[in-house]
């Protein structure tokens, strides 16, 4: 993990230069050749996607590493938060969010159940089945003799039963770049995030029948 987060400290500089010289060129000489128009776009897209890949590389071997402190949150507050930065794609795609009930509070470290909120919920907008808009309940079972049990459920494509566990890995991706986009690495940093917390990850899910995500967090 030491390895991999200095090689992802390392690869930000020339990749943020690439892209950028890309865009510079691609500004410049816009319109002079269509073969180079679309070369320069490919290396742009490109240089973005592996910007995005090394920034998950980078905060994935950090979770097991890093240190934070937990404190009681406000669930509800927390959730609001993340679907107010999310809030321009559930509007491009359409999506319907909702609540079910009132849903418990949690301990944990706020930044990050802020990402595992952020990661899943996008998930649920980005894997939908396309002939409709996406659909997202959000939902929680206080126990009374154990911790919360928070669910987010979707109408989306599915996973099929013999990836479950698969999808929770590094650069376990069931789907081209061109189809969803993605780098396959966020279920890992979900799951790392969720068993930093002490508590556990899975889902139920079906091809063509939506997923359910659900994981426990420490009662507040």
């Amino acid at each position: 993990m030491q390895f991999a987060s200095a090689a992802s400290h390392d690869l930000q500089s020339p990749l943020r230069k690439i892209v950028g010289f890309a865009e510079i060129l691609r500004e410049t000489i816009a319109g002079n050749n269509a073969d180079t128009d679309e070369a320069l776009n490919f290396i742009t897209e490109s240089g973005k996607r592996m910007q995005t890949l090394v920034r998950d590389l980078l905060h994935y071997s950090q979770i097991s590493a890093q240190t934070f402190e937990s404190a009681p949150l406000v669930f509800t507050d927390v959730l609001e938060d993340v679907l107010d930065d999310l809030a321009i794609d559930i509007k491009d795609s359409g999506a319907v969010v909702g609540v079910d009930g009132q849903l418990p509070d949690c301990v944990g470290a706020e930044s990050e159940i802020r990402r595992l909120l952020q990661n899943l919920l996008s998930n649920a907008i980005k894997y939908s089945a396309r002939v409709e808009s996406p659909k997202v309940r959000i939902s929680a079972t206080d126990n009374q003799n154990g911790p919360p049990v928070y669910a987010i459920r979707d109408n989306g494509i599915g996973i099929p039963a013999q990836h479950h566990n698969k999808v929770f890995q590094v650069f376990r991706r069931l789907h081209a770049v061109h189809e969803y986009e993605g780098t396959g690495i966020g279920l890992a940093i979900c799951k790392g995030i969720v068993d930093r917390h002490g508590g556990r990850l899975w889902l139920e899910s079906s091809e063509n029948e939506g997923s359910t995500f659900f994981s426990t967090l420490a009662k507040s």
